[in-house]
């Protein structure tokens, strides 16, 4: 038999976040030498100085050959040249995403044609912010998660309660007013959001700046209006991780009550303790007690039933040490069914349930 052809090996894959100031270099080579190269180009095109490296070195890997993906600004054409063109001793394989600077484009233009952004410009379009960043005179700062961190978000229970208003405050956080540049931004330990609460500003020993836990990987992406910051993870206000977390611990382990009761049931009191320790922990936000229920039975009297439900557990929660004026409840009876039609026990069971709001 003829001999068989050895397997093709995957290059290594390398990310280089390029400024025109400065260059971030991740990923994972296979040889020391690799790593030294591709640090020996940056230190060429930006300064020893300029250069963060985050290479790791796998002598194990069975990579042939390196990929390295250009991202960030360049001014012009000529820049773009000198830039790929620097990486071609090195041997590596270039992927050129360099975005060309353009003095007409505004921020929301940088973002629909910044690839990797996709979903970022879809957030803005979908929850209605976008037309809050178009006023004459007025520019903004964003911080736009790549596509990659909004699908490694477990986005399961904001997808699910997700409304038009929840996604704007979701973008609205990703917003600051003026123009920040990273220069700016690194002497300072807080920024104000469009949607009210805070960032904070962080820079880890190696030199990388956060916002609200973030690491900035591509800076200062401009436009007429404002400027652009890639970052890589999506930012949540508090208020909203606050109703995705206390949500979590019902899905979990859901309220119980007696029979046609608002009794809570013992083996659900462990439950509205987390509830409870999580409210004290995080005191911003005002919460919303919603009672469901099933179909069985009348209407009317569900709808009852819910609202006292609802009132039981804010009842419990305030005896548990939340503040009395942060609680709200309010019983929704079968009018919110999570199954529709109802088939089976195991629908009616997720239809009755609490939930929360918090805002």
């Amino acid at each position: 038999p003829a001999p068989t052809a050895p397997p093709e090996r995957a290059p290594a894959e390398v990310s280089v976040a390029y400024a025109i100031d400065a260059m971030q270099l991740t990923g994972v080579v296979q040889a020391q030498p690799i790593a030294d190269a591709l640090v020996g180009v940056a230190t060429s095109l930006v300064g020893v100085e300029a250069v963060r490296s985050e290479l790791v070195v796998d002598t194990a890997s069975a990579a042939e050959g390196v990929i390295v993906t250009l991202t960030g600004e360049v001014q012009d054409e000529d820049e773009r040249v000198r830039v790929v063109t620097a990486f071609a001793p090195s041997g590596a394989q270039v992927d050129d995403q360099l975005i060309l600077a353009g003095s007409d484009r505004t921020v929301l233009e940088v973002i629909a044609t910044t690839e990797g952004l996709g979903q970022m410009n879809d957030f803005l379009a979908a929850s209605g912010v976008a037309t809050e960043l178009t006023g004459e005179g007025q520019e903004f700062t964003v911080f736009a998660p790549t596509d990659a961190a909004i699908e490694a978000l477990d986005t399961a229970a904001l997808r699910e309660r997700a409304d038009v208003d929840q996604l704007a405050e979701v973008t609205r956080f990703h917003v600051i007013p003026g123009r920040r540049l990273v220069r700016d931004l690194a002497v300072v330990d807080a920024v104000a959001t469009l949607q009210g609460e805070s960032l904070d500003v962080t820079q880890d020993a190696d030199g990388t700046l956060r916002v609200g836990g973030a690491a900035i990987e591509t800076v200062d992406i401009e436009g007429v209006d404002g400027v652009v910051h890639v970052i890589d993870a999506v930012l949540l206000p508090g208020t909203l991780a606050t109703e995705i977390e206390l949500n979590r611990i019902v899905e979990l382990d859901p309220v119980q009550f007696g029979g046609g009761s608002a009794d809570i049931a013992a083996a659900s009191l462990p439950i509205l303790d987390q509830a409870a320790a999580l409210l004290v922990a995080n005191p911003v936000g005002r919460v919303e007690i919603e009672g469901h229920t099933d179909t069985d039975g009348v209407e009317q009297s569900n709808l009852e039933l819910s609202q006292l439900r609802a009132e039981a557990v804010r009842d419990y929660l305030v005896d548990a040490g939340v503040e009395p004026a942060r609680l709200t409840a309010l019983g929704y009876g079968e009018t919110r069914l999570e199954v529709d039609p109802e088939e089976t026990a195991a629908d009616k069971a997720t239809n009755r349930r609490i939930e929360f709001r918090v805002s």
